[in-house]
């Protein structure tokens, strides 16, 4: 998706990480826009979730 203004065009991007980290790493610690470096007209949203929690994602032990 484009969007033009004045200052140019906007796209708009969808990006998929999935992590396996130990358990001292936080994800909602992490500033986006100063990894993506955005400008103040710029913006990003992120969800977490977390996959090693099956009942946080919907699957509860017994289920399956």
């Amino acid at each position: 998706m484009t969007v033009s203004n004045i200052y140019g065009q906007k796209t708009k991007y969808r990006i998929t990480l999935e992590l396996d980290v130990f358990d001292d790493f936080n994800p909602h610690e992490i500033e986006w826009p100063k990894v993506f470096k955005l400008e103040d007209d710029e913006q990003v949203e992120s969800y977490i979730e977390n996959l090693s929690n099956p009942r946080v994602w919907g699957i509860e032990r017994g289920d399956v």
